[in-house]
């Protein structure tokens, strides 16, 4: 399936797959593909309403995903991303850390991030350090 281009900045491509649908049923995790189609329905439903204007979304892939020697870090990614964002949007970050996603909305006219995690962990240094940078 594609995601409409405006919601990540580039053109995505994902593929739900028999394992996607296993962890669901197993309510065992949610992969990345299940957040990126999550985030694609709710661009969607704010575009409809005409909400999406105040809104900026950060692929998951850019802050969830080990990168291998020679890529560009997370923060790179992230701020190249952050780049693209218009004054008074809310950038919507989802980050995994390990078997579960939190949200990081990040409002730049205020450099305030707010960490959203729905089981109230401690900060990861790794979001931390991405937090900081």
């Amino acid at each position: 399936m594609k995601v409409e281009k405006d919601l990540f900045g580039v053109d995505v491509d994902y593929h739900l797959q028999k394992v996607d649908m296993g962890y669901i049923c197993e309510l065992t995790e949610l992969s990345i593909q299940w957040i990126v189609l999550y985030m694609s329905y709710l661009y969607e439903v704010m575009k409809a309403s005409n909400m999406h204007r105040s809104f900026f979304f950060v692929n998951p892939y850019v802050t969830s995903v080990k990168n291998k020697p020679g890529d560009d870090s997370l923060e790179a990614l992230l701020a190249r991303r952050l780049e693209d964002a218009k004054s008074g949007e809310l950038v919507f970050a989802p980050c995994n850390i390990g078997a579960h996603w939190v949200l990081l909305v990040i409002e730049e006219s205020t450099s305030t991030v707010y960490y959203l995690d729905s089981i109230n962990s401690k900060v990861p240094l790794n979001i931390k350090i991405l937090i900081s940078t």
